[in-house]
């Protein structure tokens, strides 16, 4: 092997552009133009042969981890809340940012169900004529609107949660912001019931109709069953005495987030009459 590579093989401009590429993905100059520049020297080449080793994405490496890590949560939520909350200070803000996004992406993609459903089962022709109209376009739109949404809601559960958490504290609490805010971004997985609920009252054709009323009584359960969970949460991580935890939780959590409920509420309101209208 030749101490330096000859450059008569290949040219410094061809090489500057092969160092480019190597810059950006793992990969190595190999095939005639190697061999003859880097051993044997026997030859010009007129072309150059580039192999890409194996691209790992680290994020796509993790993703059977993070659903395995997900889906296990969403178990112990609904199954053993109380358990769950209790473990609250060892959990990370970023891990609880993910299990958010999940359930958001996964409201989404229920909503969308839902209503392509109710067109498939009550208006097959009409959904078929909006699919060949305007559905990519409506879809790419609304492609962008949702992460819109994600950064409002996160932003209105950010001010909804530090309210709560200064309301705690001034009644000399003393679990850190982190823990009171893994708690608040965990109550998220109630968001998918409820996206289903206000799609149903949307697709009714008036808000006495037997759809509307369902969508109405799923997005109920799915506010009480927050409530529930966020009493739970309250209780588990700041262990009160029972005449403290209700007065606690109304003043410290119902009222902040029932601002947070009603913003939220009215924000994907604002998403699902646009992905609606894809399919009305």
């Amino acid at each position: 092997m030749r101490k330096t590579f000859d450059r008569r093989v290949v040219p410094d401009s061809v090489l500057d552009f092969v160092r480019a590429c190597q810059r950006r993905i793992p990969c190595h100059l190999g095939g005639g133009a190697a061999l003859a520049g880097a051993y044997l020297g026997h030859r010009m080449t007129g072309d150059i042969d580039l192999f890409i080793s194996e691209i790992r994405i680290p994020m796509i490496e993790k993703l059977p981890e993070l659903l395995q890590g997900w889906s296990e949560r969403w178990g112990k939520l609904v199954l053993a809340p109380s358990s769950h909350f209790r473990d609250a200070n060892g959990r990370s803000v970023p891990d609880a940012t993910l299990f958010l996004l999940g359930n958001e992406i996964l409201a989404y993609l229920a909503l969308n169900i839902t209503a392509i459903t109710y067109f498939a089962l009550f208006y097959r022709s009409h959904l078929v004529g909006q699919i060949k109209a305007n559905a990519k376009s409506g879809l790419e739109s609304s492609l962008i609107i949702f992460p819109v949404y994600v950064l409002v809601s996160l932003g209105i559960l950010l001010v909804a949660a530090t309210a709560s958490f200064a309301v705690y504290r001034s009644l000399k609490t003393s679990t850190g912001f982190s823990t009171h805010l893994v708690v608040f971004l965990d109550l998220s997985l109630t968001d998918i019931p409820a996206a289903i609920g206000i799609t149903l009252v949307l697709l009714g054709d008036h808000w006495r109709s037997v759809i509307s009323l369902l969508g109405l009584a799923v997005f109920l359960v799915a506010r009480l069953w927050r409530l529930w969970l966020g009493f739970r949460a309250m209780d588990a991580v700041y262990s009160p005495t029972k005449k403290e935890a209700w007065w606690r939780f109304i003043f410290g959590f119902l009222a902040t987030d029932l601002f947070f409920g009603s913003s939220v509420v009215g924000a994907g309101f604002l998403l699902l009459v646009f992905i609606v209208g894809i399919w009305d």
